[in-house]
């Protein structure tokens, strides 16, 4: 099974909270089992390979040899291993963060995003159709929509209907595309120059992918997965435990300096790590607005009578 290269350098990570590389959705006999069988039944049990219905309508777009060269590296910081990620628009909305995944079986639109359209639930349809993540995991959709969606800059642009399933899970992407909607769009896509070229009635399309989105999203996803450790990870059950402990134990805590006083140098000082060689220099007083000078002293005269400070 092919990944995308985000998900290749992800693998060996855990618990990343979004779904990467996409097993489950929709095929082209339907969403139920007997239509997925009957899909994999298609190609028989030979190496050959028929042409099984009408082969895809061409419509006015022509043959088109579609390519890349030296030239599509301009602009693109070598070398790199980024993502394709990408801006479209969905539903006349420019959506950010678009992951295009060749290894993805799915149309994916997360809930987040999904809010943001201001489409109305009303247009969602219940689906049976799971999906797998990598760990095995199964993820049940809220459910599928179909929106419009349009790849590319007039007038070397295709517009389609994407059937979304809906993700109510945490991702630092907004929505990811498919083979379903790239073999729709007849896309090329080509990580180490970071476009997608596709026919179109005038020619052939591109999107560019967004290098420094790409490096974000990553760079989040990192900084989200719990790092493991050679004393072990705490575990839920462990951290459930330590919450219950805490709040039964609540009333040991301090919430405010006046619970507080007196408290001893050997407990906690703030030194200041300055050369006594050195002579002193008094520093410009700054100059506050009212409002903000009058809580500094508040707070101030909190840390005083908590004996916490003291005028030298």
């Amino acid at each position: 099974m092919k990944t995308s290269c985000l998900i290749r350098e992800s693998q060996n990570q855990v618990n990343i909270p979004e779904i990467h590389t996409i097993i489950g959705g929709f095929v082209r006999g339907g969403e139920s089992g007997r239509a997925r069988k009957a899909y994999a039944r298609q190609l028989g049990n030979s190496h050959e390979v028929y042409t099984i219905g009408k082969p895809m309508k061409q419509s006015r777009r022509t043959e088109m040899v579609i390519g890349f060269s030296d030239a599509d590296y301009v602009g693109i910081s070598h070398p790199h291993t980024d993502a394709l990620v990408v801006t479209i628009t969905v539903a006349n909305h420019n959506v950010h963060r678009i992951l295009m995944d060749n290894g993805s079986s799915a149309d994916i639109l997360y809930w987040s995003a999904f809010k943001k359209l201001n489409l109305g639930q009303e247009r969602i349809v219940p689906t049976s159709c799971p999906l797998m993540r990598l760990t095995g995991e199964q993820v049940q959709p809220v459910g599928s929509i179909e929106l419009q969606v349009t790849a590319g800059s007039y007038p070397r642009q295709m517009t389609v209907m994407v059937r979304f399933l809906l993700v109510d899970r945490p991702s630092i992407y907004n929505a990811i595309i498919g083979r379903m909607t790239l073999n729709e769009l007849r896309a090329i896509t080509s990580t180490p120059h970071l476009k997608i070229r596709f026919p179109t009635n005038h020619g052939v399309g591109e999107i560019r992918g967004d290098q420094r989105a790409a490096r974000q999203c990553y760079n989040i996803s990192m900084k989200e997965c719990p790092r493991t450790s050679t004393r072990g990870s705490t575990n839920s059950t462990v951290k459930e435990k330590l919450k219950s402990f805490l709040r039964d134990n609540c009333d040991v805590f301090t919430w405010s300096h006046e619970v507080m006083p007196g408290m001893a140098p050997s407990v906690m000082a703030h030194k200041l790590n300055a050369d006594p060689s050195f002579k002193l220099v008094r520093q410009k007083r700054r100059v506050y607005s009212a409002e903000k000078s009058k809580v500094t002293a508040e707070e101030v005269e909190k840390l005083r009578e908590a004996e916490f400070i003291k005028k030298i």
